[in-house]
Parts: C-alpha cells; sequence; structure tokens
C-alpha cells in the first residue's frame, strides 16, 4: 500500500469507526432505557423509589418526537436476571460495537500520525534535493508512490477491544449489584 492508498484508508477508517461507535453507544443507552423502565423494577418501594424518577424521564423521552421512535423498537432489551436470555447476546453484541469504533478510530489515528511523519520525510528529501542542486528527479508524486506501508489490523488494540469492555462491564455490573440489588 503506498502513501496515497494509507491516507484514503485511514480516512475512510475514521468515518467507519465514528458511525460504528456513535450508532453502538446510542443503542447500548437505549437498551440500558429500555431494561431500566421494563425490568428494575421488581415491586419493592426501595426499587420503585429508584427507579421512578429514571422512567419519568425515560418516558419524557420516548414520547418527544425528535427522538426516532424505530431505535426504540429495535434496541434489545437486556434481562439482569436471566444471563442466558437471548436479548442479553444481542445486547452484547451492541455494546461491543462501542469497543470496535474505539479500536478502529485508534487504529486511524496511529495511520494518520504515522503518515504525517512519512508526508514530513518526503518534504525533508524535497529541500535536501533542492539544497544539492539536484533536478527533482523523485518528484512528490513519485516518493508518495514509492513508499511501502505496512498496514495494521485492529486486532492488535488490545486495550480498546479486549481490556475495556471487561473494565466497562465489571463497573456496570457492581453499579447494578450494589445500587439495585440486583
Amino acid at each position: 500500500m503506498n502513501y496515497r492508498q494509507a491516507k484514503r484508508k485511514a480516512a475512510n477508517q475514521a468515518i467507519i469507526a465514528f458511525v460504528v461507535m456513535v450508532s453502538g453507544l446510542i443503542a447500548s443507552i437505549v437498551s440500558a432505557m429500555k431494561m431500566i423502565y421494563f425490568r428494575l423494577d421488581d415491586g419493592t418501594a426501595l426499587s420503585g423509589m429508584l427507579t421512578a424518577p429514571l422512567k419519568n424521564l425515560i418516558s419524557y423521552l420516548y414520547y418527544q418526537p425528535w427522538f426516532p421512535e424505530w431505535l426504540w423498537q429495535i434496541c434489545p432489551t437486556p434481562n439482569p436476571f436471566a444471563i442466558t436470555d437471548p436479548e442479553n447476546i444481542k445486547f452484547l453484541v451492541v455494546y461491543a460495537a462501542i469497543f470496535v469504533g474505539a479500536a478502529i478510530s485508534a487504529g486511524a489515528r496511529k495511520s494518520k500520525v504515522r503518515l504525517a511523519k512519512i508526508n514530513e520525510e518526503i518534504e525533508n528529501e524535497l529541500l535536501r534535493q533542492s539544497l544539492r542542486g539536484e533536478s527533482t528527479s523523485n518528484s512528490r508524486a513519485s516518493m508518495e508512490e514509492n513508499a511501502v506501508i505496512p498496514q495494521q489490523s485492529i486486532f492488535s488494540q488490545v486495550h480498546q477491544l479486549y481490556l475495556a469492555p471487561i473494565v466497562v462491564t465489571i463497573i456496570g455490573a457492581l453499579l447494578l449489584k450494589f445500587g439495585f440489588g440486583i
């Protein structure tokens, strides 16, 4: 892959990362709101008192015309009381999209930094050639074409893909356990 292809790929990765991460984040938030509204009130006074303000807020958001109604219908409703519920698996896939998008974004940022350094090196080489009085036999376009840039995988983003989801899930589980007694 040459310089121009790498630059195009980094820009495409940044766009894809934004779309994946934002859609995963919005769907996860809606799923969490649906879980709070439908699943967390077990009928006791304490859970009713804790979830009542949240239910009012969620109900208010549900009836707003600017909030897409189809989003409420397609987002899964996780069940904290039954771990093997199919809705939980759907929620985990949507939740994982946040971290996959973050990993793609980190890879795109890394590529952009690498490409900026390569661009600076190309400019330095052109300046050296002009100072030596050489003709620009190696023009900028030919240098960009001849630069070989190795590809990198999002799976090398260990923190974003593997560690961050586990840490965030454990913190969320502790909040549910001690905050709502689930």
